[in-house]
């Protein structure tokens, strides 16, 4: 019994902790001659998009609520608005999908919080090559 114990323990020992993570995925992508790059890597996280592109997002966390409690909806954080927009999808308790517009040239961050973990996007809105510039 003892050693079969101590088998489990070091077992346990060996499993790797789950890294907490909080992620946008693309649900739609760029028109035809636009860019949409979302950039999703230990290293960086990153949106790179044209000026007037509107592209919805989910978003993915593999965080459970503590013991009982009641699973937190996620939230965006836009630091500048008039480069990048959102607006929900839904009206659900549990919101996980937005639409983000960018709005002009420019760049800001998008924080990204959900049940246990947050995650800040850089992000880079450029003018389409082709566009008038203004």
């Amino acid at each position: 019994m003892k050693r079969s114990l101590a088998l489990l323990l070091l077992l346990g020992a060996c499993v790797p902790e789950v890294q907490r993570r909080v992620e946008l995925y693309p649900m739609t992508g760029a028109p035809p001659a636009r860019t949409l790059r979302l950039i999703t890597r230990d290293d960086k996280h990153a949106i790179e998009v044209n000026a007037g592109v509107a592209f919805a997002v989910t978003i993915s966390d593999n965080c459970p609520p503590a013991g009982n409690a009641t699973p937190t909806p996620p939230t965006l954080v836009i630091a500048d608005p008039t480069v990048l927009e959102s607006r929900g999808l839904s009206r659900s308790p549990a919101q996980r999908e937005w639409v983000l517009f960018a709005k002009k040239s420019g760049r800001t961050t998008l924080e990204v919080t959900a049940q246990c973990t947050k995650q800040v996007y850089e992000v880079e809105v450029t003018t389409p090559m082709g566009a008038p510039q203004h």
